[in-house]
């Protein structure tokens, strides 16, 4: 778990009691002590300690986010996004997947790669979509490598596609276990053999 591990014992002696852990975290949150807020938010955002607590949890990542901490950047991007714990705000989603994104967060490139590539005007931009697809796929993330071969081999028409780009990201996403890469990568292959077969 991300929150501080600080735990109470029971007057009694009996096992250790998480609620006052929270508290604990709220407190130090208060105070501004970065590494709490995060937690706090955490606990809040899983229940842990009390109930789940989406809006306390929102309120505590973007507070957390606005201090430069990435992961609580893409968390409270995605609840921006989603709409979760308050209403939807795409401009904040977007901002903060692009700070994260700014720090090297593999997960906030993907997302925002998702975003630049899914959204129309003005958030839409497929050349930004693809260039954050390659900064997570050279990271290891599977499925940004998978996207960025599959936009790679879709050009528009009278540009040439770099078959060697499109096996590489195939490549990357096939050696992590991603299956439609691995499937594409070996068609690929095959048809290569067929045309030095055929010279």
């Amino acid at each position: 778990l991300e929150f501080r591990r600080v735990l109470f014992r029971s007057s009694q002696g009996g096992p250790y009691d998480i609620r006052p852990t929270r508290r604990y975290n709220k407190m130090l949150a208060d105070e501004g002590e970065l590494g709490f807020i995060y937690s706090y938010a955490t606990m809040c955002e899983r229940g842990i300690g009390a109930k789940k607590d989406l809006r306390e949890a929102r309120a505590y990542y973007c507070s957390a986010a606005q201090k430069g901490d990435a992961r609580a950047q893409v968390k409270y991007a995605r609840m921006c996004r989603d709409a979760i714990g308050g209403p939807k705000y795409r401009l904040g989603a977007k901002e903060n997947f692009e700070k994260a994104s700014s720090q090297g967060c593999t997960e906030a490139q993907y997302e925002l790669a998702e975003l630049y590539f899914n959204s129309s005007a003005p958030f839409g931009d497929k050349l930004k979509a693809l260039y954050e697809y390659k900064s997570a796929a050279l990271k290891g993330h599977a499925e940004a490598a998978f996207k960025c071969a599959r936009i790679l081999s879709n050009s528009k028409r009278g540009v040439r596609v770099d078959l060697e780009e499109v096996k590489k990201f195939y490549g990357i996403a096939a050696s992590l276990g991603h299956a439609a890469a691995q499937y594409e990568l070996a068609e690929i292959l095959s048809e290569s053999k067929e045309e030095k077969s055929l010279l």
